[in-house]
């Protein structure tokens, strides 16, 4: 039986590479990623999104623009999340609502 060739792994990007030091951002516990190019995306999808995260925003009273899933956090945020009692998590808003401030 053939075997298929290992596929060489890529290593993940090293954090303090793609994010500034928190050191110099005294006021806030973590940075957000922002993507460059979100990809090719229709306009319904482009609208329905921007409704999406304008009711969850207002549902939970913040602001989510500027927020995404992709994240450097302090351990002090961490560990708040960690205390959350909610298994299916809306990650955005709950960094938001935890009440830290992050960094774009």
């Amino acid at each position: 039986m053939p075997v298929a060739p290992r596929r060489r792994r890529r290593s993940p990007p090293r954090p303090r590479a793609l994010y500034p030091d928190l050191g110099r951002l005294p006021s806030a516990r973590g940075v957000n990623g922002v993507k460059m190019y979100r990809g090719r995306e229709t306009l319904a999808y482009r609208a329905l999104s921007r409704l999406f995260y304008e009711l969850m925003g207002r549902s939970l009273g913040r602001d989510l623009k500027g927020d995404s899933d992709f994240k450097l956090l302090d351990r002090q945020v961490l560990d708040a999340l960690l205390r959350c009692p909610e298994r299916h998590r809306f990650f955005r808003g709950l960094v938001s609502w935890v009440g830290f401030r992050v960094a774009s």
